[in-house]
């Protein structure tokens, strides 16, 4: 690849991708784990009610399922945003290209974060589109980097492998919060860390991501990211939307009509037009059809027939070619 993007420049792309989806697409299934911190700092703690019901140790206990089922809630609607709003987010990346897709994406994971970051246990309500804005900002960012494995060749479909894992490895960040919270570090600063974290994601997106698309098979010197070159005319592949006709599609076979060699027919002579434009052969024999003459009738029989293209080769009249 000389001139174009260097294996140190790939391998980059790769790794800062690898970091990107393991540490920050798919944390909001880990879940569980930060609800344990938002229980113990009074989140939804307004729907517990005093138990009727007294405890093994005779005292009043309280119930709290109306705080479950919040926070269940709150899950269930981020992981419907996550799956759902796949098509969408696929939409966007093909018809804009990666630098909006990853912007939108940053933005999306920026507001949700920082959203978390304010709340407060008065404010549990602002959890709903958090973590909406979470998930949606994660599957986008995983969909940029897909691509990555494009730039590897045969090992594509290695490097796609390894951002799926990646992607579900993520949910082990809110675990990572829930120890440190119990270090004594404060659930605002750690989300305020990863709000702070974006701008490594606008960095990676300006100077380790194609404008547009990374193209397969990867055209030689192909390069990307600020100051590389985009890629040429037609290798990124159809789009939504793409307007005339698709320049690299195959075009329709037309009839071109030529002499075809004497060994072609087998007893006749070299084939050469007459005064009418048909092909006849050397001993005059006419290789054209009068219309509506027996001849003509068996000859749309054949034509018709699954064996109808044998019908060319035999009378020397025309091929199929492309231009």
């Amino acid at each position: 690849m000389a001139g174009g993007a260097g294996l140190a420049k790939r391998l980059g792309t790769l790794l800062s991708g690898l970091l990107e989806c393991g540490a920050f697409c798919g944390i909001i299934f880990g879940w569980a784990s930060l609800v344990f911190v938002l229980k113990d700092l009074g989140y939804f703690e307004g729907l517990c009610q005093p138990s009727a019901t007294p405890s093994p140790n005779l005292t009043l206990g309280s119930d709290c399922s109306g705080q479950d089922e919040q926070f269940s809630l709150v899950f269930t609607i981020g992981s419907f945003m996550n799956n759902f709003m796949t098509f969408p987010m696929g939409v966007i990346f093909d018809r804009f290209g990666t630098t909006a897709a990853r912007l939108i994406a940053i933005s999306l994971y920026t507001g949700g974060t920082l959203l978390v970051a304010f709340s407060t246990p008065e404010m549990s309500v602002l959890l709903f589109p958090a973590m909406s804005m979470l998930s949606v900002g994660g599957i986008l960012l995983i969909l940029t980097n897909m691509q990555v494995g494009n730039l590897f060749g045969n090992y594509r479909s290695i490097i796609i492998t390894l951002y799926n894992g990646a992607f579900d490895s993520s949910s082990a960040i809110f675990l990572i919060v829930k120890v440190l919270y119990e270090r004594g570090l404060s659930l605002r600063a750690m989300f305020l860390f990863l709000a702070a974290c974006s701008a490594w994601h606008f960095l990676r997106t300006l100077f380790l991501m194609p404008r547009t698309r990374i193209p397969y098979p990867l055209p030689p010197d192909y390069d990307y990211g600020y100051g590389g070159l985009p890629a040429p005319q037609g290798a990124l592949g159809p789009t939504l939307w793409a307007a005339g006709p698709v320049p690299w599609a195959a075009p329709a076979p037309r009839r071109v009509t030529q002499a075809l060699p004497q060994a072609a027919v087998p007893g006749a002579g070299p084939l050469l037009p007459n005064a009418q434009g048909q092909a006849t052969s050397g001993r005059g024999r006419t290789r054209g059809d009068t219309p509506g003459s027996p001849r003509s009738s068996r000859c749309r029989e054949r034509e018709s027939a699954p064996w109808g293209w044998g019908l060319y080769l035999e009378r020397g009249l025309s091929e199929w070619a492309w231009p």
